[in-house]
């Protein structure tokens, strides 16, 4: 009977290792690389921080999906991240997103793809400045004064811009950079109310200078 314990412990100790090496198997190393850069550019964006999503389906009624943080990093010098990870079931989705410093809060969700895996770029919109000077021609006094209102769209909410003050100023704004930003503004004084409609290019992390005049 010791003999027949003794023989068949090896075999049972063998099934045990294979069946633990199957299930071990069922996750498949994966690697994702790329480079965070501006959007509308080739720009790298350094520093930045990368997180890597895994969404998991449930099989549970009613379905539903829990959406966790696999891992982080932050971009070098030349805007790249690299990540390795072991991906779950084929439902199971995965995206990355990154933040930095003077970069929309919201970035999108950059889904990892047959297509794109292992490698593919992430896109992330930097702020840009807008400075303008409004001014009149022929130039008054500058104690004349005016009142200005109108909006910018390149930002998040659209900025208005709402100012009684004097006929030769400047103000400052921040939109989204590396396009253009679209401009409406009417100034109202003595000589009548004036309309402004225009576009200016802004580059990202960048100061743009704008003159008005009226």
């Amino acid at each position: 009977m010791k003999r027949l314990l003794f023989s068949i412990l090896p075999f049972l100790m063998l099934v045990c290792l294979t069946s633990c090496e199957k299930e071990e198997d069922t996750t498949t190393l994966s690697t994702v690389k790329g480079r965070i850069l501006q959007v509308y550019s080739t720009i790298p964006v350094p520093n930045a921080t990368v997180y890597l999503y895994e969404t998991i389906s449930s099989t549970s009624f009613g379905g539903g999906a829990n959406t966790v943080v696999l891992d982080t990093t932050i971009s070098n010098d030349k805007g790249e991240y690299s990540f390795d990870y072991k991906r779950g079931s084929i439902s199971n989705e995965y995206f990355i997103r990154a933040f930095a410093e003077n970069f929309d809060k919201k970035p999108g969700n950059f889904y990892i793809t047959q297509k794109n895996s292992p490698s593919f770029d992430v896109p992330i919109f930097p702020y840009a400045w807008i400075t303008f000077r409004i001014t009149n021609t022929p130039p008054w006094s500058n104690s004349d004064g005016i009142d200005i209102g109108g909006y910018l769209y390149g930002s998040d909410p659209v900025t208005s811009i709402i100012i009684n003050g004097k006929s030769d100023m400047q103000i400052t704004k921040k939109v989204f950079g590396n396009k253009k930003t679209p401009i409406y503004i009417d100034t109202n004084n003595e000589k009548g109310k004036i309309n402004y409609i225009d576009s200016v290019y802004c580059k990202g992390l960048d100061t743009t200078f704008h003159t008005i005049t009226y």
